[in-house]
Formats: structure tokens, C-alpha cells, sequence
């Protein structure tokens, strides 16, 4: 029988003294582990599967929000799905931007395309361009050349 153990939510706590010094009066605070930035915080497992759910799954915010109340007795609020996902962002701005000047300068584009989704209620354009290995994302407010010429793809 193939099965999945019972997954739980880890709670660590860290703390960090501060002392001090009766002869020279000076104050000394230990570091944190690296990453811990805030009284309370979500770790990179969990900020990597609320992202997957909403972007890879495409999973609204709420419902993205649900399944970790599901799976793990602990619901997500938007507000750190956003986050997770922004921050993830800004960690693949690189390969993002390569991509795009990859097929805008080494590369014929071999398709295009353009798929309607909702952004805070209202109609959007996801554009896609790409080739047999790369693919480029970007939304845009509208449809065809113009949002192309706008993304600059």
C-alpha cells in the first residue's frame, strides 16, 4: 500500500540573548539563524508551496488559503501568498529578464499567444511568447500588438 505520512506544520522557536557587561557596559545580542527577520514568519517550505499552489496550480489567493487550512490545520492569509510569490519573483528577475532578451534578439519567437484572466475583478491578458525551450509571461490590459509592443516582445 502506497500512502502518505501525516504532515504537520513545525514551529520553531528561536531566541536570542542579550547581555550585558557590568565592566565595560557595553550590550551584546546574539544573531538570529539567517532568514529569520520577523517575531513570526512562514519558512521557504511553505512560502514555495503557497506559491506552486497559486501560480503553478492556479489556485485563487482564498482557495490557495484554504488548502493549507486542509492539508495542514493552518489557512494562509492573501497577504503572505502575496508575498511569498512576490518575493519569489524578485529572486527569478534575472532568468526572467534573459528570457525575454533571448527571444527578442537571438531567437525567432515560434509562438505566441494571449489568455484572458481576472486581476482584481477585472479582464486581463495573460501574453505568452516562446520558443521549443523558453517561454515568456507577462500580463498586460490588452490584447494583441499593442500589448505586445508594450510587454516588448
Amino acid at each position: 500500500m502506497f500512502d502518505l505520512p501525516k504532515v504537520h506544520i513545525e514551529v520553531t522557536e528561536h531566541k536570542a540573548e542579550i547581555k550585558h557587561c557590568p565592566h565595560c557596559c557595553e550590550i551584546s545580542k546574539a544573531d538570529f539563524p539567517e532568514g529569520v527577520t520577523q517575531p513570526v514568519q512562514y519558512g521557504p517550505e511553505i512560502k514555495a508551496q503557497a506559491v506552486y499552489f497559486n501560480q503553478y496550480q492556479l489556485l485563487p489567493l482564498e482557495r490557495t488559503g484554504e488548502v493549507f487550512e486542509t492539508l495542514y490545520g493552518q489557512a494562509l492569509s492573501e497577504g503572505a501568498i502575496l508575498e511569498a510569490c512576490q518575493e519569489v519573483a524578485e529572486q527569478v528577475e534575472g532568468g526572467t529578464a534573459a528570457i525575454k532578451k533571448h527571444l527578442t534578439e537571438k531567437e525567432a519567437t515560434g509562438y505566441i499567444n494571449e489568455t484572458g484572466a481576472r486581476v482584481e475583478s477585472k479582464l486581463g491578458w495573460l501574453h505568452s511568447a516562446s520558443t521549443a525551450l523558453l517561454t515568456f509571461y507577462a500580463m498586460h490590459t490588452r490584447r494583441g500588438k499593442p500589448a505586445m509592443d508594450a510587454i516588448g516582445i
